[in-house]
């Protein structure tokens, strides 16, 4: 099985050796080589591109078939801001993935962060509310439901874009520290 695996990065193109070079430093894990990362790269974006081949098909039919006209607004909106939160999830489970090397425990972690923000914050914004607590806006402005709520109705509130975007940034530089504080180790 080795030597098959051997013999595919020999026939690599020569054009993608021109562009990097793969380095492995002592005490660093083994990185694929640089015609690896692209055809990862490359199949992950094909497969983004190929979810949205629904709507080119399902869009023109309703515009002929039906006579709807079509708004992209919302839709666009819906995209920007569910995938920047797509970008905050994925950002809290590689912290969480980072922390510990049990897979299982990261995945819970990631679980639990999650269930947080999805499930017990618009809870706490209810109980908020209720009370008539000055804090409930804010406690409102960081619950998903309300965002996933305004991004469907085509309001790309770009408070919630920097919202995400600030945590995913955030979360990743905790990230990267975490890895630099354990390989130093």
């Amino acid at each position: 099985m080795a030597t098959s695996v051997g013999g595919m990065q020999e026939k690599e193109p020569q054009f993608f050796n021109k562009l990097g070079r793969t380095t492995v430093h002592e005490g660093e894990l083994q990185r694929h080589s640089v015609y690896t990362r692209f055809l990862h790269w490359a199949y992950g974006i094909f497969f983004f591109l190929a979810l949205l081949t629904g709507f080119a098909i399902y869009l023109p039919f309703l515009y002929y078939q039906a006579r709807f006209r079509f708004d992209p607004g919302p839709l666009l909106a819906l995209s920007i801001g569910l995938t920047t939160m797509g970008m905050m999830f994925i950002a809290i489970g590689l912290l969480a993935s980072a922390l510990t090397r049990n897979q299982i425990i990261a995945a819970v972690w990631t679980f639990a962060a999650l269930f947080v923000l999805v499930v017990i914050v618009p809870v706490a914004y209810l109980f908020a509310a209720r009370q008539h607590a000055g804090w409930a806006d804010g406690i409102r402005f960081v619950a998903i439901l309300f965002q996933i709520q305004s991004f469907g109705l085509g309001q790309l509130d770009l408070r919630y874009v920097a919202l995400h975007v600030s945590v995913c940034i955030f979360v990743l530089s905790l990230t990267v520290k975490a890895i630099q504080t354990r390989t130093n180790r």
